[in-house]
Parts: structure tokens; sequence; C-alpha cells
């Protein structure tokens, strides 16, 4: 209790100081005894002002102090009857004050420079300066998602009991936050709080010799319950959790239902597609080829296809065709700009956070059978012996799937046709004769097989995915009945190994022709990896020469192939890689940007001494 009073005199001598500043920047020496009086005691102003420093609130430069500029936000003066506020920051909260009397007239939508405080869970907003202008030309009150102008940050967590009286906000993000955030909240309101899933407001952040802290701003869901866990979750890690809002339903209604052939110049596999014919864009006509797409059962979003066949040299060629976003949907636009920022489409167990509306994702992004759609198509030819790629191309096309199939229906037709073999595929192809729906999907099982060697000549490491668990959900997917071992299915490999063989292409390419991109790479195991694996090996009695590489890895694999610890040392090795990372170089030990860390560490030393001559300068 006595904590979290002195923490509410703390942010308000803290404030009442950043207030005093921003109305009244100028000489340090010259405001010290005014800053005194605020302040029942030089501690605690030493303190104040530490506080605002480490958050880099204010400046203290040459004797003059000042609020950084960075945390003065744009914004605008409103008055609606006797209610005054501004809207202020790329959020355009409504924050409600009383306008100083030294600004003199604000006029009703005039554009200010306004800095905010906050105190007693509520923000107090400071107009430091009116901007001439127009009044209304650039006028925007749509609420924006970004807070890369919040002062004080968001952060979402749960709310425990820590002793019979005391609450704990335990954060999300233990990356950022190594201790628990201690609640502000008046103590008569945190009892809603308990067991709950919260958004808090950070009001000071983590420091060596204490914690942070912030007051609850709002109740998210039920700690404990499966479906909102995964809600918040996602929305931690920067998931779209909806597409409600106007501007995203106005894109959404001008969605292209089909994709219109007459509107592209088509050419033939081999054909030239670099230029533009009568204004229209050059694309191949892969329509004739048997694509297929491959997903589980109850998927709705079909994102890639595969096709497999023989050249006339008797060389494997496949193909991966993945949907073009970009064809459909501007990057620029609403949904292209939260398309970018989420990156990637997210999977709980009982739904997917997509990076595209459904109607979107769904439609005409989804490569669903017998209907015309734009696609990026990779296409590798592959030595039929070795399995080793010889050279791949990248093409834009439109493709026609011919059928969409679920795993298990995939994996059926394979079971159901094992006396067909790859030879008599591969004659029937070089023959010209078209392969059926079935025997296309034995075809590329088979070419699965043929990458699969390939990867090994290579030392690719395989790990064995089985033994994976399904979790279970009720009717309306509210909630966890059951968690149950999945059922392994061969025709997975089939896609990944297509994949890879992709991803592989792509990545050559745009390091061939210096194209950006990012890669999903692994550093080498660290020291003390190494010496767990010595320590595992050394009591399973399996010989270990100290290799982790990927060479090293396979033959471990191989040692234990079929016996009772295949299962224990595939997760142990899995366990002993790297965390992947996302690089925008092939390189782990390339980061391609100088580091947060390098860069202040220059300036390191003189922003210790600044801050010192602040704190010195209290005490004479």
């Amino acid at each position: 209790m006595q904590q979290t009073e002195n923490i509410h005199n703390r942010i308000m001598w803290r404030e009442k100081v950043f207030q005093y500043i921003v109305k009244n920047p100028g000489n340090f020496d010259s405001i010290k005894q005014s800053l005194r009086a605020i302040v029942p005691s030089k501690k605690k102003l030493s303190t104040a002002i530490d506080d605002l420093m480490r958050d880099k609130r204010i400046i203290i430069k040459n004797r003059e102090i000042r609020v950084n500029g960075d945390k003065i936000l744009d914004g605008r003066y409103f008055k609606n009857g006797k209610k005054q506020y501004v809207l202020a920051g790329n959020k355009l909260e409504r924050y409600d004050f009383n306008p100083k009397a030294e600004l003199g007239f604000i006029k009703n939508g005039q554009k200010v420079k306004v800095a905010i405080s906050i105190y007693e869970n509520r923000f107090e907003p400071i107009i430091v300066e009116k901007i001439q202008g127009n009044l209304s030309s650039d006028l925007d009150l749509t609420d924006k998602d970004s807070d890369e102008n919040d002062i004080f940050e968001h952060v979402i967590g749960r709310v425990m009991k820590s002793d019979h009286d005391n609450l704990i906000f335990i954060p999300n993000d233990r990356r950022k936050f190594k201790q628990n955030i201690v609640i502000t909240n008046d103590k008569k309101t945190q009892g809603a709080f308990q067991d709950k899933i919260c958004k808090l407001r950070i009001l000071s952040n983590e420091r060596s010799d204490q914690p942070a802290y912030g007051f609850i701003e709002q109740i998210l869901g039920e700690a404990g319950n499966p479906v909102q866990e995964y809600d918040i979750i996602a929305l931690s890690h920067g998931a779209q959790m909806n597409w409600d809002d106007a501007t995203v339903a106005e894109e959404i209604n001008k969605a292209p239902l089909e994709v219109n052939p007459a509107n592209y110049n088509l050419v033939s596999e081999g054909e030239d597609f670099s230029q533009d014919v009568d204004g229209k864009e050059s694309i191949v006509d892969l329509r004739g080829l048997n694509f297929t797409t491959t997903d589980p059962a109850d998927c709705k979003d079909m994102d890639d296809a595969i096709y497999s066949t023989f050249d006339k040299k008797g060389n494997l060629e496949v193909y991966t065709a993945v949907a073009n976003v970009s064809k459909y949907i501007a990057l620029t636009s609403e949904i292209g700009k939260r398309y970018l920022k989420a990156s990637f489409t997210q999977y709980a167990p009982n739904k997917a956070y997509n990076i595209l509306p459904p109607q979107y994702s769904t439609n005409i992004c989804s490569l669903n059978p017998n209907v015309d759609r734009l696609a990026l198509v990779i296409k590798t030819t592959i030595d039929s012996k070795s399995g080793l790629p010889k050279h791949s191309e990248i093409f834009d096309a439109l493709i026609c799937s011919k059928e969409k199939y679920s795993y298990e229906e995939a994996q059926k037709i394979v079971d159901g046709n094992q006396t067909l073999k790859l030879d008599v595929l591969r004659e029937k192809v070089i023959k010209g004769e078209e392969l059926s729906k079935d025997e296309q999907v034995v075809m590329n099982y088979h070419a699965s097989k043929i990458l699969d060697k390939g990867f090994k000549k290579r030392n690719m490491i395989k790990f064995d995915s089985q033994g994976e668990y399904e979790v279970k959900f009720n009717k309306d997917m509210s909630d966890i009945v059951d968690i149950v071992s999945s059922e392994h299915i061969d025709y997975h490999q089939v896609i990944e190994n297509f994949m890879i063989t992709a991803n592989e292409a792509t990545a050559q390419y745009a390091l061939k022709h210096g194209i950006p991109n990012i890669y999903r790479v692994h550093d080498k195991p660290n020291e003390d990896k190494l010496a767990q694996a010595e320590e595992f090996f050394q009591f399973l009695n399996i010989p270990f020469d100290g290799d982790l590489s990927p060479t090293g890895l396979q033959k471990i694999l191989q040692t234990v192939e079929g016996t009772s610890m295949q299962k224990a040392v595939n997760e142990f090795l899995i366990r002993m890689q790297s965390k992947a990372q996302y690089s925008i170089s092939p390189n782990p030990k390339e980061k391609g940007y100088i580091s947060q860390h390098s860069k202040k560490k220059g300036t390191k030393k003189a922003k210790n001494k600044e801050f010192s001559d602040a704190i010195n300068a209290l005490d004479q």
C-alpha cells in the first residue's frame, strides 16, 4: 500500500515539474527556485528530473532546460458548446482541457503544438504554441491505429494477486519488462481487474533499481480463457484483429470478383514477357497446366498451388504458384498498409489472423479451383537422378487450379495408386499424353521424393515432425475440449518440399540481382548449447564429436533412426538450434544496419555528464 502511495506522489511531482517546464523553458538556474517551490524536497525534485530525462521528455543543454521537441505533438483545438478539447498525435485521442489565458484567442479548428502531461489516470494537453495556416484544408478526424507518437506506451498483460492485499500486472512481453509492473489505479477500483487480461498505460519505464509502473485503461478478457488468450497473444504481436472501419469497408467494396484475361497480354511459356503490349502487362498463360492446391480440409484461403512434369530431356520440372496479392491491392491503400505492417498471417488452433480481409483472402487472392487467378510462379528444373536443382525461373502468370485437395484426400489417392510408378508417368508425359487428376497427384508425390533426394545430398537437416498435437474445440470454437496426437500424413512433405525449392529459388534470385529481401536465418548453436549436447549424448551413450553442423546432425539422426531414442534425440536437436531470426542478409552474423546499442555508445558519456551536471545543480 505504501509503495503505491509513494508512486502516486512521484508521478504527481514529476508531472508538475514537466508542466512548469513546458510553460517556462529557459535558464535552469533561473527557474530552480520555482521548481523547488513545486516539489517539497531537493531529493524529490532530483528524482522528478531524473524520471523526465530518462524518459527523454525534457532536455538540459548549456544550462537551458526545455521539453524534448520529439514529445511535442501536432494537434488541433476544438470547441463544442462550452466543452473544449484538442486532438493530438497520430491516434488523435480527445483530451479535455482548459486553454491557458496567455495563449490568447484560439480559433475553432486551430492547428497547435501540444505537450501531453498525465496524472491521476487522465491526460492533460498543454498547448505550447498556435500554428498559423489554413484551418480546414488538411483537417482529419479519422482515428488511426498507429502508436508511433504515443508518449505513454500501452502494454498488454494479466492482473494477478501477489498476496492477500496486492495485485500485480504481469506483462506479456518479458523481453522488455523483466519485472512485474506496479499498478497505480486507485486501490478501490483495482479489484475489478483481478484475473483479467488488461491493457495498461506505462507511466515510467523499468529501470535496474525499480519496476515500471502504470495505470490500467481497459479490460480485454478473462485470464485463462483459451480463445481470449489467443486473441490477446495475436494482438500483442501486431496481428490484424478486424476490418470494420469505414475506410477499409470502402476499399473492400471495390475488390474485384474475378480476373479478366482481356486486361493482359498473354504469352506462352518461353516467349518474351518483359515488354508491355498496347498498354497491357505481359504475363505467362499457364492455364493449361494441371495446378492443384493441397491444404487442411477446413482451409478457405488457398495461397499456393503446385504442378510437376518432365521436359524432353527427362529433367524434372516443378512449378510453385503463389497468389499475387500485389496485382489486386495497392500497397499505398489502407488495406495495403496494414498488409505490409502485419507481414504474414498468424495462426492459432481455432482461427487465423489474416493480413487481408476475407473478401480478398478467400476470393480473388485465393487460388480457388476452376477460376482464373494471377500468380507469381517459380519454376525449377531438377536433375531427375540426383535431385539437385539446375536452374530456376520466376514470372508473373495466369493459372487455373484444377482441383482443391485436403491432405487426407491427396494421401488417399497416393495410397490407392501404389503400383503407379514414376517411370510410367515419365513415359506418358514425354509422349505428350495428359495425366489424369489422380495421376498428377501421384506425379507430385514422386517429384517430392526426387527433391528429397537432392536435399539429402546437400546435407539439409530433416527433423522428424511426427508426434505433433492438435487442439480440439467445441462446435462454436469457444473452448478447448481435447488435445490429441495429430495423424502423420506423408503428403504434408510434398507441399513442404515444393515450397522449400521455391523459397531457395527466390532467395538466390534476390541475391543475384541485388533485390532487397528478408531471410529467415539461424546462427550456429552457442557454447552453452554445445555443452548441453555433450552431456545429453554422453548420458545416452551416443557417439558425439561436438559437430552440430548440418552434416553432424544428419549423422546423429541416422545413428538413432528406427530406435527407441529417435523421438527424444529429434526433439533435443530441434531445441539445440539457435532461434530463427529475420534478417536482410542471409548471413546471420550480418545485421545490415548499425545496432541501436552501437549508435548510442558514442554519446553515452556525454549524456551521463549532462545529466550529472543537472542533478548537481539542484544541490548547489
